[in-house]
């Protein structure tokens, strides 16, 4: 941890925030530990680092610890990590392996019961929804796992989320995302679909109107058994 705050030096900021990384990667105590020991000021200030990969490391890092527990997730949600790496993915979208892993600690901090408060999650909402478009299907995935996780089932949240994702793109393209050959991105958006037609008529007809329904219709003959079974939920 004290090699974290060697700032005159990149790379061994990189290898040490590697380390915390690994060791937040193993069980409860292991990550525990990496809290006790103060990485997480030091994480959240490595976020927006001049240096890509030290950023890209502590974004790896933050999903861990978040991925832990829900205690560990709102404890960085109550610490700001999220602005952070939204501000962090902003700047760096064209970089495959850091938005994979900037996507994956967002879908890690919006996730878990009780479900995250709102009001500190949904300022993800634009960026992952921009993300949607995305061509990579590990992004594709966590993005629609991320917003599965955001609204409890509450009408008032779903509209929320059409609203900042721009309910006449978002509900064509997570349609498109159904038939997405791999199965863990059609696994994703099944789970979106399904806690959106929770929601409201409003909501559930937006969805099948913009072509929800056929997808499911292919999707119950789907090869994967997780995938019939979302559909059929």
């Amino acid at each position: 941890v004290n090699f974290m705050k060697r700032v005159d030096c990149p790379t061994l900021r990189f290898e040490a925030v590697w380390v915390i990384t690994n060791v937040a990667a193993g069980d409860s105590r292991h990550t525990q530990l990496c809290i006790d020991s103060g990485a997480l000021p030091l994480l959240l200030d490595m976020l927006p680092s001049p240096s890509v990969d030290v950023a890209e490391q502590a974004v790896w890092a933050v999903g861990n610890i978040a991925g832990d527990s829900v205690q560990n997730r709102d404890m960085l949600l109550n610490m700001g990590v999220l602005p952070r790496v939204i501000e962090t993915l902003s700047k760096n979208m064209g970089l495959l392996s850091l938005a994979r892993n900037a996507v994956w600690a967002i879908s890690n901090l919006c996730r878990g019961k009780p479900v995250a408060d709102f009001n500190k999650t949904k300022v993800a909402i634009p960026i992952i929804a921009k993300l949607l478009m995305y061509s990579d299907a590990e992004v594709l995935a966590d993005v629609c796992w991320a917003l599965s996780y955001l609204p409890d089932a509450r009408d008032d949240q779903i509209d929320r989320v059409l609203e900042m994702c721009n309910r006449t793109l978002f509900a064509p393209r997570v349609a498109e995302l159904l038939v997405h050959p791999e199965p863990s991105v059609r696994t994703g958006a099944l789970r979106l679909v399904g806690n959106i037609v929770a929601g409201s008529d409003e909501q559930t007809d937006l969805m099948v109107n913009y072509g929800v329904v056929r997808a499911l219709t292919e999707l119950l003959r789907d090869v994967k058994t997780s995938c019939r079974r979302e559909a059929a939920w």
